[in-house]
């Protein structure tokens, strides 16, 4: 891959000499977005995310025998703990990340919707929830259409359908302790989908550029 390109993060870097481009994944730019507005305004140490995803295309509805035991059990009966390649890519999306981010899944018997739970431990211990909500409104103002934000207490059904890729769950944001704030955020692929017509976009303008 040359290069991972998440819309409203690092568009600026892609380059007409690209040729095998990866848009992330739907999980991975939902995160990218969350860490890319909150560094912004605040220091993080390091964090965790779990995603509790829908089940996807590559799991089976009943049970068989497969080499993975897990992910051999029915995705429509069971939740299903699985690992999520989101903080490899940290590194190349969001340098600063790189490393201090784990990730994993849970897929869940629900055909769509899905929710980012993230665990941060923040360098300073005044930052309260109300300024990590606070923060993400400014950011979802900065980029409409991709980042959003809900008061509302929503469910999982409720995103199906929208095409933003992050959709903040002010709600949800909970300070544990000293330096840890836990986020909520919900999308699906239907965002991922946008994101890639964007990818699609941004490239057909720069071969344009490129040919005249």
């Amino acid at each position: 891959v040359d290069r991972i390109v998440i819309p409203a993060i690092n568009a600026g870097a892609a380059s007409p000499s690209d040729r095998v481009v990866s848009a992330g994944s739907a999980t991975t730019t939902a995160l990218c977005l969350l860490l890319q507005i909150l560094s912004e305004r605040f220091g993080i140490e390091c964090g965790s995310m779990t995603s509790i995803h829908a089940y996807t295309s590559d799991q089976a509805l009943q049970d068989y025998a497969g080499s993975d035991f897990r992910r051999s059990r029915s995705a429509a009966k069971n939740i299903i703990p699985n690992s999520h390649e989101a903080g490899l890519w940290l590194g190349d999306i969001l340098p600063a990340f790189d490393g201090k981010i784990l990730t994993s899944a849970l897929n869940v018997p629900v055909r769509e919707g899905c929710l980012l739970d993230v665990n941060l431990v923040m360098e300073d211990a005044a930052v309260t929830a109300e300024d990590i909500n606070e923060a993400m409104r400014a950011g979802a103002a900065s980029h409409p259409g991709v980042v959003g934000v809900v008061e509302d207490p929503i469910v999982s059904s409720d995103v199906i359908g929208d095409a933003r890729s992050l959709l903040f769950d002010t709600k949800g944001t909970i300070k544990a302790g000293n330096n840890i704030i836990k986020t909520l955020s919900w999308y699906e692929n239907l965002g991922h989908a946008a994101r890639l017509l964007d990818v699609v976009r941004l490239y057909a303008k720069l071969d344009k550029r490129e040919a005249a």
